[in-house]
């Protein structure tokens, strides 16, 4: 752990923390699939990220931030 000096009175007592946590989901063939209606290709969405975080400072200031992302890829169809 890092110390700071400063000349602020104000801040001397100032402390901040972040805790947070992630969850991915990715199963080996993908959530699911759908055909594009453009150049007969087919989307796959792949991996599914929840993702969660708390701010507080002891100054009073508290946020909170949830994020979820989705990825997807094209790929053409298998000609058989």
């Amino acid at each position: 752990m890092d110390t700071y000096f400063t000349s602020d009175y104000d801040l001397t007592a100032f402390a901040a923390h972040k805790a947070g946590l992630g969850l991915r989901y990715s199963p080996v063939y993908g959530i699911g699939r759908f055909k594009t209606p453009f150049k007969r290709r087919v989307a796959q969405f792949t991996p599914l990220d929840l993702c969660y975080a708390y701010y507080y400072q002891t100054t009073g200031l508290t946020a909170s931030l949830a994020i979820a992302t989705r990825c997807s890829c094209m790929k053409k169809p298998r000609l058989s």
